[in-house]
């Protein structure tokens, strides 16, 4: 009877405990249910929020995207130009202290120049022609003054009518001189300056044939006087003219990124030196490794589309049944996977 009580007595113990192990078990998954429940709210709520502002984000997305890409575009061309001037800016130098002008001398001509409504870079490639062609310095100013007015009757503005004049002089090309407004007759030039130095035209030397066209182009230029400053209130003036300012405003402001660039040149010249005289297995290593980080870029721009577009995916999952909770969890699982595959 004793060992019967005992036994019994096992098995009621027994049953409180599982009993209130049970109600232990029970009392979790009750709480494990209401997380999941809260959570599956908050999954729903956070869908209906992307769904309701998902336009505006991705115009703003798209928006902001646009902006930073031109933007970074512009700074780009901008300092590129002002690189370029940079550069013509030590020609002009080198080529003028060959004629026996000093730096001062040739920046401030320069100025001069660009006075007359002509872009840095214009004035510093036609007075390097003008240099390497002979033509006297001293006629840049006016050469310039008169391009104004050419630029009205050739439907350009002041810099590109500049350059097309001090080509016209190095090259004798009279059909361009006509689309100027200038009607040129270097052969008459070329007669009177052989009277002049009591030659024939024959006996001319190139020097003395640069000057006759100069001089030439210069009397021409008397006969369109005026045009300049007629035509400076019309928008067409105005539209054409817009062109120069919006290339030196481009230059000044390149010329704040110039030390930055130079920096970035030479690390990108120095990296491209590395490759060339790097051994052949250095050379599969570097190629594999921008290989592989050109797919991890893609790999993520595709990541960060299938995100933008999760909503309307859950959405639809929801309408097979599958929670939209259970749906967020099954996407996170494979963008996991994905990040542990890359790693």
């Amino acid at each position: 009877m004793a060992l019967e009580k005992v036994g019994v007595r096992a098995v009621i113990e027994g049953l409180s405990i599982f009993n209130r192990d049970a109600r232990l078990i029970n009392k979790r998954l009750k709480e494990v249910t209401g997380n999941i429940q809260e959570l599956e709210k908050t999954s729903r709520g956070l869908t209906a929020t992307l769904d309701q502002f998902g336009p505006q984000l991705r115009r703003a997305g798209l928006a902001l995207t646009a902006l930073g890409a031109a933007g970074g575009f512009f700074l780009f061309k901008a300092t590129q130009l002002a690189a370029r001037v940079e550069t013509l800016g030590v020609v002009t130098e080198t080529l003028g202290r060959n004629v026996g002008k000093t730096k001062d001398e040739i920046r401030g001509l320069e100025q001069a120049v660009a006075d007359q409504g002509i872009t840095l870079r214009a004035a510093r490639t036609s007075i390097a022609l003008m240099i390497q062609s002979n033509i006297d310095l001293s006629n840049a100013v006016n050469l310039a003054a008169e391009a104004q007015n050419a630029a009205v009757i050739a439907g350009v503005d002041s810099s590109e009518a500049f350059r097309r004049l001090v080509f016209v002089i190095t090259s004798g090309n009279v059909r361009m001189a006509r689309t100027l407004g200038l009607q040129v007759s270097f052969q008459d030039a070329y007669e009177k300056t052989a009277e002049s130095l009591g030659k024939t035209t024959l006996e001319l030397t190139q020097q003395e044939k640069v000057q006759a066209r100069t001089a030439e182009v210069l009397r021409a230029g008397t006969r369109i006087v005026g045009a300049y400053d007629a035509a400076m209130e019309t928008a067409g003036k105005k539209v054409t003219s817009l062109n120069r300012h919006i290339e030196e405003s481009t230059r000044i402001m390149g010329e704040l990124f110039l030390p930055l660039f130079a920096d970035a040149v030479d690390t990108l010249t120095e990296f491209l030196e590395g490759i060339e005289d790097a051994s052949a297995e250095q050379q599969r290593v570097t190629a594999a490794t921008i290989a592989l980080g050109t797919a991890m870029s893609g790999l993520t721009g595709f990541t960060l589309l299938f995100l933008a577009a999760l909503p309307n995916l859950i959405k639809g999952l929801n309408t097979l049944g599958i929670s939209g909770f259970r749906a967020a969890a099954g996407v996170g699982a494979v963008i996991a996977a994905i990040g542990f595959i890359i790693a």
